[in-house]
């Protein structure tokens, strides 16, 4: 899914959102790829989009950098965010 592109003088940048379609009966998990409109957990590359599409839960049980999160209005769920990760120690900070 492209969805824009923008031409900045010696290179294109590329964005592309990952939408969250979980349905009735998910495990509303993350790490789950088939929560997700491009069946794989978002990357670095990819544009979280949590819209009307899907009101499910998300809770966010993996560690990964993405390139951008939004959240629309219509979006009604609610995102739960972990912050002990097993093996890995926990978090305090948002970047």
């Amino acid at each position: 899914m492209r969805q824009n592109e923008h031409l900045d003088d010696d290179y294109v940048i590329l964005s592309y959102k990952n939408y969250w379609i979980a349905g009735e009966g998910s495990d509303c998990l993350a790490s789950n790829p088939n929560n997700w409109s491009y069946g794989r957990v978002p990357t670095a590359t990819d544009h979280v989009g949590l819209t009307a599409v899907s009101s499910m839960p998300l809770t966010n049980d993996v560690i990964t950098t993405v390139a951008g999160w939004t959240q629309e209005a219509e979006y009604n769920g609610t995102v739960t965010f972990m912050t002990v990760y097993p093996e890995k120690g926990s978090f305090n900070a948002f970047t």
